[in-house]
C-alpha cells in the first residue's frame, strides 16, 4: 500500500508539473478614458408665441371674463461652473392691436403653479414666484429663483397667464410681449 501510495504521489506531482506548463500567464493592460465636459451659461427660454384662449364678448357675464393660458415653458438652464443662485423675473407689456389697448396693470396676472426639475436637476433651493397682479409694463415678478448653492440644471415653471377682458374692451387680435430675464 505504501508502495502504490508513493506512485500516485509521484503521479500527482507528475500531472501538476506539466499543467502548470501549460497554463497561460495572465495579462491586463488599462486605457484612460478622457472626457471633457464644458461649461455653460445661465439661460431662460420660453415659447415665441402663446395664445390665450378666445373670449367672445356677447358670451362673457356683465361682470368680464379672464383670458388665460397655460403657460408651462419657461425653461432656466444653469451650466455655470459654480452656483451662486439665481432670480428669473418676468415683465407684460401692455396688449395692443394697433388702434387699442389692454393695460397691462391689475388687469393681468401670473400665477405659478409648480417648478418641474428636468433629468436630475436637484429642486432643493428653488422656488416659484408668487400670484402676481402686474402693475403695469415696468412691473416685475419673480418666476422662481434658487438660493446660493443651489439650482444648477435645468428648472421648468408651471403656471398660468391671465388677462382680464372687460364688456367694454374692443374686439381686435391683441399682442402683448412676456420679457423674461434671469440674473
Amino acid at each position: 500500500m505504501k508502495y502504490f501510495f508513493l506512485n500516485t504521489t509521484k503521479l500527482v506531482l507528475a500531472l501538476l508539473i506539466l499543467s502548470s506548463s501549460n497554463v497561460a500567464t495572465l495579462n491586463a493592460a488599462n486605457t484612460n478614458l478622457n472626457l471633457g465636459v464644458n461649461e455653460g451659461s445661465l439661460s431662460v427660454q420660453s415659447p415665441s408665441v402663446v395664445q390665450l384662449n378666445e373670449t367672445n364678448l356677447d358670451n362673457i357675464p356683465d361682470t368680464g371674463a379672464w383670458a388665460y393660458v397655460l403657460y408651462d415653458d419657461i425653461v432656466v438652464r444653469d451650466h455655470r461652473s459654480i452656483a451662486p443662485g439665481w432670480s428669473a423675473t418676468a415683465t407684460l407689456s401692455d396688449f395692443t392691436d394697433g388702434t387699442y389697448t389692454i393695460s397691462a396693470d391689475s388687469n393681468t396676472a401670473f400665477y405659478p403653479i409648480a417648478i418641474t426639475p428636468i433629468g436630475n436637476s436637484s429642486i432643493t433651493g428653488v422656488t416659484g414666484g408668487p400670484i402676481h397682479y402686474f402693475t403695469g409694463p415696468t412691473d416685475p415678478t419673480s418666476v422662481m429663483t434658487a438660493t446660493n448653492g443651489n439650482g444648477k440644471g435645468r428648472y421648468k415653471n408651471n403656471g398660468y397667464l391671465a388677462l382680464f377682458i372687460d364688456v367694454s374692451t374692443a374686439p381686435g387680435s391683441y399682442v402683448g410681449v412676456l420679457t423674461l430675464t434671469v440674473s
